[in-house]
């Protein structure tokens, strides 16, 4: 596939996905090698949305990239933008993926409900929670999924942390993060005889302290989880001995379900912006990567 049909592709999704279109710091670099582009506009489609009528806005030439990109490269997109592709372009990626019916699967979301709980359950929780699900799933811009974490008292222990979001990658990792502190808030309760309400009064007060404590290790997770990438990466692209492929590879070992992730972390290396090694990488006429030495 020609750099420029890559270039095309990304300049045509940031003026679908943002409003100030390529000047958006958010929107995909169009200076960047064609490598770093493809990655950037495969996590892009994680954000199309049926509810923003993106399959009638594509242009004809990008769905056209993207369906290529979804034959010669399935492996480089994630469950979800797997998903999105499918249920909004009707796109499928990979030639062993089965075909499905968009009938089938879109009103499988609506069908989730909540076992019914004993005395304590009130529906209209439910009914709030499912809306903020919705609202969650349905924004694709950094901006309005922030808007919501604001405004929803659900989302208190995210908010010291919202400018670090950011990018693409800031889209997916918030949207997760939000959806996550909704599951925690719809697990049930663990039974209590009315016997022991009296008795069991301190541990009450204690429990909102355990839960919050449990919301900023989830927010700092996806931070541990780079550094390790980067600790585990580091020494073998000092090798000076490695592919990116082979250096993915041998990163899949040590945490199976990270391609996607791994593989952006490889391209960012190459682009002073986004690298978070200590130095920066380079790639030989080989696809060897190593560190370019006195260069951040």
């Amino acid at each position: 596939m020609k750099n420029s049909e890559l270039v095309k592709c990304a300049k045509d999704l940031n003026d679908l996905l943002f409003e100030d279109g390529s000047d958006d710091p958010q929107a995909i670099d169009l200076k960047a090698d064609g490598e770093e582009i493809k990655e950037k506009i495969i996590e892009a489609c994680e954000c199309l949305s049926l509810e923003e009528d993106d399959d009638k806005n594509i242009t004809d030439k990008a769905r056209g990239v993207i369906e290529e990109l979804a034959e010669d490269e399935p492996d480089l997109f994630s469950k979800k933008a797997v998903k999105v592709l499918k249920d909004v372009l009707d796109i499928t990626v990979g030639e062993d993926e089965p075909p499905a019916k968009k009938s089938e699967e879109r009103p499988a979301r609506s069908k989730r409900k909540p076992e019914p709980e004993p005395e304590e359950e009130e529906p209209e929780e439910v009914v709030e929670d499912d809306d903020l699900v919705d609202q969650i799933k349905a924004a694709k811009k950094l901006d309005q999924l922030k808007d919501i974490a604001e405004d929803n008292k659900e989302f208190k222990s995210l908010l010291p942390d919202l400018d670090d979001y950011k990018g693409l990658n800031g889209v997916k990792d918030l949207r997760a993060d939000m959806l996550d502190l909704l599951e925690e808030e719809d697990e049930p309760a663990p039974k209590k005889s009315k016997a022991k309400v009296k008795d069991e009064e301190p541990e009450e007060e204690e429990k909102p302290k355990r839960r919050s404590s449990e919301k900023k290790t989830s927010s700092k997770k996806r931070g541990s989880l780079t550094a390790d990438r980067i600790e585990f990466l580091t020494p073998l692209i000092e090798s000076g001995k490695y592919t990116k492929s082979e250096l993915i590879e041998k990163a899949l070992k040590k945490e199976p379900d990270g391609k996607s992730g791994i593989a952006t972390l490889l391209s960012d290396a190459k682009n002073p912006k986004y690298n978070k090694f200590p130095h920066l990488v380079v790639q030989d006429a080989e696809g060897v990567m190593t560190f370019k030495k006195g260069r951040k």
